[in-house]
């Protein structure tokens, strides 16, 4: 067995809510390449994210309290610092059949306005302060893997999904939203390609859409509270990987991913 710690801990200084990311959410790319080691094989991974986002002198948005009015003052620093984790294992039926547990944290938000002391309610603080959001997930991915011949591999297996998520906004009335903790159900499908005498490697590998429907209490100083149900629909994607030996002890790597984002929706 062999057993391996990705990064040790990395450090990520973003500049920017989407972090490099489509869509915002994304916070880890799916990765398929521990069902091309050999024998058992059992790997961990882990970052500790600090990014970094404020704004100044805005105006409130259209349809919100007090739209069109102008804003003074700095933001302050938008977003929380958050850890994320990742495992995975791989064993072998026989030489041609093989599995993996793939488990990793996706999706998720961590957004907190922080509170202001000015004494002018347009402080960009004093309108959005303790306003903020989170959401988290965490996906289980159960492949099986088959050789069809040494160069060609197929592999497919279910996704299990959770998502826990909830919100505030100050400003709106005090509205405030928790979601219960729901789990949603897909598939990953996929084939690569490969020769081993140059260490070339192409995979594609395509993840369906997953439909989460959360219960949801809603709550406002207007409005009491209110019981519904909040549908989410995490997207499809498409992640292409390549690899391959360019001289001794060398090898060039890359990889594409798709996110279906324009048909998110949460209603």
């Amino acid at each position: 067995m062999t057993f391996r710690f990705a990064g040790a801990l990395a450090l990520a200084l973003a500049t920017s809510s989407s972090m490099a990311l489509a869509g915002g959410l994304e916070r880890t790319v799916p990765s398929v390449s521990i069902l091309f080691e050999e024998g058992r094989d059992l790997e961990f991974s882990g970052s500790f994210v600090l990014p970094d986002l404020d704004g100044d002198d805005g105006t409130i948005p259209a349809g919100f309290p007090g739209a069109g009015a102008s804003l003074s003052g700095n933001t302050g620093n938008l977003l929380d610092s958050y850890f994320n984790f990742g495992a995975a294992y791989k064993g072998d039926f026989n030489d041609d059949l093989s599995y993996a547990l793939i488990i990793s944290q996706p999706l998720g938000a961590n957004s907190s306005y922080p509170s202001g002391t000015s004494a002018n309610p347009l402080d960009a603080r004093n309108v959005y302060g303790g306003s903020g959001a989170e959401l988290v997930s965490v996906a289980a991915t159960a492949l099986l893997s088959y050789d069809v011949t040494d160069r060609v591999k197929i592999y497919g297996g279910p996704v299990v999904q959770m998502i826990d998520a909830e919100a505030s906004l100050s400003f709106l009335s005090d509205y405030q939203v928790d979601a219960d903790p729901s789990f949603g159900v897909g598939f990953a499908v996929g084939a690569a390609y490969s020769i081993p005498d140059i260490a070339f490697r192409a995979a594609l590998t395509y993840r369906s859409e997953i439909r989460h429907d959360l219960d949801t209490a809603e709550s406002s100083t207007a409005l009491g509270q209110n019981e519904t149900d909040t549908t989410i629909d995490t997207p499809q994607s498409l992640t292409f990987d390549f690899q391959t030996g360019v001289a001794q002890d060398t090898l060039v790597v890359g990889q594409g991913h798709w996110v279906d984002w324009s048909e998110v929706e949460i209603s």
